[in-house]
């Protein structure tokens, strides 16, 4: 096996991640392009993005065998799954391809923790879904989009609820918060209605709103009450969505421990990652938390390995060298 090649590719709604990695040298390469949910962007615009950075990263093999594993936000379903397959098949890669494994990002996000084993996964990226995969079946809470209920857990759900504060305040409606001074000072705005231009202009306001959310975490490490708030909102939201997963997936009275795995810019706040672990310990007996320290894309080099055979086991003593 070692010449054996593998491509993992991330594809997110704002940006998607490829490496190649060598079974014997580890990580040769990895490059990003832009974001390929087919979703947002078309299935046929999704497939050139993730096709152009597979071409690219085949420049660096010598035509030994090649597997590709690929997570793409927006394949949840199985429907999607076959459309976007369908329209990857129809362009040319540069090499010969042994192996092809195609999953959801929620799915190779907890590989990046599990090594392809079971277990409970969080995203709290720019979106946000809870799924539990028992080894057999999936169960899944949320990840339906910033236009149903913000996706609650998200980056976007707490640059929404900041600007919901700041506007509030502006408006009379709610009390003082630190976010305002905050977001006008880091957008180099005077007053609130400033503001909009910096919203609506964009062209992809959901990436905007979300990147305003350490605007939160910088105001609940100062006191600020409405952050507060925010900050104890959403880890109930998530920690609730894991105990619903958590029932739905993996028998309460099994006494193994069950990995629960965190996904995403918003889980590198201290403050968060502190108050999320006191909640979840105490509503969910039987998890363990995980903060992986490779990136998703390495999921999607477990799933690929998986694809071909390999257990959790194997694979973790293959990827953890990466660490």
């Amino acid at each position: 096996m070692g010449t054996l090649y593998i491509i993992g590719i991330d594809g997110g709604g704002t940006k998607t991640e490829a490496i190649l990695f060598h079974f014997g040298r580890g990580e040769i390469s990895r490059i990003k392009g832009e974001g390929s949910n087919p979703h947002s962007i078309g299935f046929e615009q999704s497939t050139l993005i993730v096709t152009s950075l597979i071409n690219q990263l085949m420049s660096f093999t010598n035509g030994e065998d090649i597997h590709i594993g690929i997570g793409l936000a927006g394949l949840g379903r199985e429907e999607s799954k076959k459309k976007w397959t369908a329209e990857f098949n129809r362009h040319n890669l540069k090499k010969k391809v042994k192996s092809f494994a195609f999953e959801s990002d929620a799915i190779i996000a907890l590989y990046s923790g599990t090594y392809g084993g079971s277990g409970i996964v969080t995203i709290g990226g720019t979106g946000a879904i809870c799924l539990a995969f028992d080894g057999k079946q999936t169960q899944r809470v949320g990840g339906w989009g910033h236009l149903i209920n913000a996706d609650p857990g998200s980056g976007y759900y707490l640059g929404y609820r900041a600007l919901e504060a700041i506007f509030n305040e502006y408006d009379g409606l709610g009390p003082k918060t630190e976010m305002t001074y905050l977001l006008l000072n880091k957008l180099e705005e005077v007053e609130t209605p400033g503001l909009i231009k910096h919203i609506y202009s964009s062209g992809n306001e959901k990436a905007k709103i979300a990147s305003f959310a350490p605007v939160v975490f910088e105001a609940v490490s100062k006191g600020d009450y409405m952050a507060t708030r925010i900050i104890d909102e959403v880890t109930n939201i998530i920690t609730n969505n894991g105990k619903v997963v958590f029932n739905k997936a993996f028998d309460q009275q099994n006494t193994l421990i069950v990995p629960f795995v965190l996904i995403g810019g918003i889980f590198n706040n201290r403050i968060m990652h502190i108050k999320l672990k006191q909640k979840i310990e105490k509503e969910i007996s039987g998890v363990q938390l995980i903060l992986p320290t490779l990136p998703p894309a390495y999921g999607s080099i477990a799933l690929a390995l998986k694809s071909i055979g390999y257990q959790s086991k194997a694979i973790k003593d293959v990827l953890s060298k990466q660490t």
